[in-house]
């Protein structure tokens, strides 16, 4: 059986390159600091602009709340999701999830998950 030595120094090469450009540094508490390109979920597009014909019957300003550019961000941004915009008026949970609450919630539920997985980040 004769070895193509250019077929396989091909390959060796191409392997050692490819191990150079591993990273061996842990990004767990990195994942928001990464500066390698936009936001996709930053950048919304809006309704257009325009000047109301009386300024000084502008509308008070609502902070969290609707504006006259885009009168209902969540409810967009869920449907851009694939979601249910109407999920949003209900209160609590509705019937068709109490079976995936319920299987979520079988071993038990943390009230301060968050804190607990963030010392556990923090001890990695």
């Amino acid at each position: 059986m004769r070895i193509n030595f250019n077929s396989f120094g091909l390959v060796l090469v191409s392997t050692l390159l490819l191990s150079a450009c591993a990273n061996r540094e842990p990004r767990l508490l990195k994942t928001g600091a990464s500066n390698i390109g936009p936001d996709e979920f930053a950048v919304l597009p809006g309704k257009p602009l325009t000047l109301p014909s009386n300024l000084t019957n502008l509308p008070t300003p609502t902070p969290g709340g609707s504006n006259i550019t885009d009168q209902t961000p969540n409810a967009n941004a869920i449907l851009a999701l694939g979601g249910n915009p109407a999920a949003l008026t209900r209160a609590g949970i509705p019937a068709s999830d109490g079976a995936l609450l319920n299987h979520v919630q079988r071993f038990g539920v943390s009230p301060d998950v968050r804190r607990e997985l963030s010392q556990a980040d923090l001890a990695l």
